[in-house]
């Protein structure tokens, strides 16, 4: 079983995947100084019993709710780190809830950097759609 407090899992041109394990710290960021951050999926819960295993869970992994994910991780990780250069999460029941009491939960999130000039430019467009009732 994996016991990382923290990995990234899975890059692409495209997009990151990261891991966060409960209560430590996930910073993400983008690696050219013109780049911002657009989350495009987020989850804390857990999926997998293999993650983020803590060894003192008094709940045994057997038992542990594999289909646990607390509703609003994308809006909350959106929130916080959307348009900013890098952000920080804390994968904590106090930010995101406790959608399974009984299971140890962990912070994915995938993400990727943009360019700043053209996330304000698919913005204004998005916008704009909005206005002419497109969206």
């Amino acid at each position: 079983m994996i016991n990382t407090s923290a990995a990234e899992v899975f890059n692409s041109i495209q997009h990151k995947s990261f891991i966060a394990c409960g209560n430590t710290i996930m910073r993400l960021n983008c690696s050219s100084t013109n780049d911002i951050l657009r989350i495009i999926g987020a989850n804390y819960g857990r999926f997998t019993s293999f993650l983020c295993h803590p060894n003192s869970w008094p709940t045994p992994s057997s038992q542990w709710d594999l289909q646990c994910s607390a509703g609003g991780s994308f809006a909350i990780a959106s929130e916080r780190c959307d348009g900013k250069p890098t952000c920080t999460l804390k994968p904590s029941t106090t930010l995101f809830g406790d959608p399974c009491t009984t299971t140890p939960k962990y912070l994915e999130v995938l993400y990727r950097c943009v360019a700043f000039s053209m996330e304000v430019h698919v913005l204004q467009e998005e916008e704009a759609k909005q206005q002419n009732g497109i969206l």
